[in-house]
């Protein structure tokens, strides 16, 4: 299937209006873009359904309720203080299935519901407030949030924000700070745990001390801790019962014959990447495995990962294998171990998170964060007890839903460079029949560039090895408002640094009509380069960073081509350029995958006219005062002849540079 990723939701940002605030985008969509795709996908933020008033309560205290099955409008729905949100996102789906409007039919598509616990990016917006309230009986501890430098919540640049403040206008790499609403009084060290930190805490009196209680939950939620994972799991089971033929309520029964698969967030958006968990390097990891290590588990023999494929009492000796990908025979009850290759200590590694009993517990555990803690088991910590990934995995799997769940296998730290993680949420999904994929896959997938892991996040390798209802792929870029499907290589001079592509010192820079340097200002991104004079210069290659930031216009990456004035001609290509992706995805076991409208409407030449959403003008659409296009111009035969073939599940043949093997440690992907 191919998906359409945030395809118009005929919602006003999840209100009630219903088609009427995007009709033009959505007439668009049903009317040029609905044939020509298996459906569509949304996402759904947990706190727009799930956040509710106790009666007599004037806070945010409480989950909301089942409603009874009715047909009560929208805005009784609304109205109640008690009742699950659903018609937020339920209008806008059924728009779809009534096919309102215009368009042709929306039989035989499907949805896919993506849930968001934590917002994807800071400040987070999308776990309910109640999660973090003393009135929320999840636990004798409230639910604790942490902020870091790379999820700093609404405290950046607030140096009266409460309960830490910033002593700096931003955070350092090594900050950080837990919190619950019982808070108020913490001092460091417990507040901020690192010498030389930029964070402070606030005095319990005066001016700018913390109100109580304190209401800044913008960080990011410790997601194991019992208050989140119980609420969660209650959302979840609500999900499962409302999208149900014969349990559902108000639209939910006309909805659920659609719904291909609902995928899970586990902690950052649909995604599963724990976010501010360690400074610097990688949690401590056990060097001899328990003896009954269930499905999942990680154990470290001589700075090497391997993940067991199934659960079970071991033998007695430790698992080793080479290279990296690579399964040792059966050891014990253990089917294999499988080599997820090196394991990144970094410079040393201090875990942020506690853990689960918490930081301000009547028995804390700071700094108790490991990685099997968070996938398998907590048996190498005092307590013991199932991991996250295994504990919420296994209680989808007992839901009984009409349709599967799927969740992210995702890298995890030290700075996502740790492949065990998604291995072992591969393998443990499988292993309790829920789907699971990963977001940004693009063209070095199917490179052979990098011999392992064989793709991003290891998808290609744990698609083929575990069977699930559901292997999703989401697309790299383009997708967010600075990206368009390719860009003209210009031929015209612009500027000192050349025209075309110009090659130096081994080095070729790219003189772009338009701003492409977006594929390379912040770190380095495959790019696929067709139609150069010269064919060194064709074909997928990564990206090297600018000295600096680029310049607007420019893209630069390494070459054998010989020095030369310049090459004219041709274009650069995203990363998720489709006549690659696409087919290596279907060869490999993909069974869905999610696109970006921006990619839809270049496709179809729908701009300027035609556009499905808002955002995808100006990066999709030649800007008005230029002669010639910056980003290359649809309709595009060869995106839409890839489009088509996938559906039907045939891959259209595609080319990678010359020389380039799609083969990773002898073995065919």
């Amino acid at each position: 299937m191919v998906i359409a990723f945030e395809a118009p939701n005929c919602t006003n940002s999840m209100g009630i209006t219903g088609c009427s605030a995007n009709s033009t985008y959505f007439d668009n969509f049903m009317t040029y873009l609905n044939s020509n795709v298996s459906g569509i996908a949304l996402a759904i933020p947990w706190s727009q359904v799930d956040d509710c008033l106790a009666s007599g309560v004037t806070g945010p205290s409480s989950p909301c309720s089942t409603q009874a099955a009715n047909t009560d409008s929208c805005s009784t729905e609304l109205s109640s203080v008690t009742d699950y949100k659903w018609c937020r996102v339920d209008n806008g789906l059924i728009q779809y299935i009534n096919n309102y409007m215009v368009g042709p039919s929306f039989a035989g598509k499907k949805i896919a519901l993506i849930i968001e616990p934590v917002s994807d990016s800071s400040p987070n917006m999308a776990t309910p407030q109640y999660v973090f309230s003393t009135a929320w009986a999840g636990s004798a501890t409230p639910q604790e949030v942490i902020v870091c430098k790379s999820y700093p919540g609404d405290i950046t640049n607030m140096t009266n924000s409460c309960p830490a403040r910033l002593s700096t206008t931003s955070f350092a790499t090594d900050d950080f700070a837990i919190w619950n609403v019982n808070g108020t009084s913490v001092t460091p060290p417990n507040c901020v745990r690192l010498s030389g930190s930029d964070l402070t805490c606030p005095p319990t009196t005066g001016p700018n001390s913390c109100p109580a209680p304190i209401t800044d939950f913008t960080g990011f939620p410790i997601v194991y801790e019992t208050p989140f994972v119980n609420a969660y799991q209650d959302f979840l089971k609500a999900v499962a019962t409302h999208y149900n033929v014969n349990t559902g309520t108000r639209n939910g029964p006309a909805i659920a014959p659609y719904i291909a698969y609902v995928r899970v967030g586990l902690a950052e958006g649909g995604e599963n990447q724990p976010n501010c968990t360690m400074v610097s390097g990688s949690a401590p990891q056990p060097t001899t495995a328990i003896a009954s290590p269930p499905a999942g588990y990680i154990v470290n023999v001589n700075h090497v990962d391997y993940v067991a494929t199934g659960g079970g009492n071991r033998g007695s000796r430790m698992p080793t294998c080479s290279p990296s990908g690579c399964t040792t025979a059966p050891d014990g009850q253990i089917p294999g171990w499988y080599n997820a290759g090196p394991w990144y200590q970094g410079t040393g590694g201090t875990p942020m998170w506690p853990g689960t009993a918490g930081q301000f517990a009547p028995t804390p555990e700071p700094g108790g964060y490991t990685d099997n803690g968070y996938l398998s088991t907590w048996a190498d910590n005092p307590g013991g007890g199932p991991g996250y990934v295994a504990t919420m995995v296994s209680f989808l799997q007992t839901l009984g839903a009409s349709f599967p769940f799927a969740i992210g296998a995702h890298n995890g730290p030290p700075a996502n460079t740790s492949v065990a993680y998604a291995d072992s949420d591969a393998i443990m999904a499988s292993a309790n029949g829920v789907g699971f994929g990963m977001e940004s896959v693009s063209i070095i997938d199917g490179a052979g560039i990098v011999p392992f892991p064989t793709s991003a996040n290891d998808w290609a390798h744990s698609f083929k090895a575990y069977p699930a209802p559901v292997h999703y792929l989401q697309t790299f870029f383009p997708g967010f408002p600075t990206h368009a499907a390719g860009y003209v290589i210009t031929s015209a001079s612009t500027s000192p640094s050349g025209t075309g592509i110009t090659v130096s010192g081994g080095s070729a820079t790219i003189a772009c009509v338009g701003d492409c340097s977006i594929f390379t200002s912040t770190s380095s991104y495959p790019i696929y380069v067709s139609g150069a004079s010269s064919p060194l210069l064709d074909g997928i290659t990564p990206t090297t960073p600018c000295v600096g930031t680029c310049p607007a216009g420019y893209l630069s990456f390494t070459t054998t081509a010989p020095n030369s004035t310049s090459y004219p001609g041709g274009d650069v290509w995203a990363p998720d350029y489709w006549p690659i992706v696409m087919p290596f995805a279907v060869r490999h076991d993909a069974t869905v995958i999610e696109v970006y409208e921006c990619d839809l409407d270049y496709a179809f030449g729908l701009y300027p006219t035609h556009t499905t959403a808002d955002w995808v003008t100006p990066v999709c659409v030649p800007p008005a005062s230029s002669g010639t296009a910056g980003p290359v111009p649809g309709p595009d035969q060869g995106y839409k002849n890839t489009l088509i073939d996938t559906m039907i599940g045939q891959p259209a043949t595609t080319s990678v540079r010359a020389g380039t093997s799609i083969l990773n440690n002898g073995r065919q992907y």
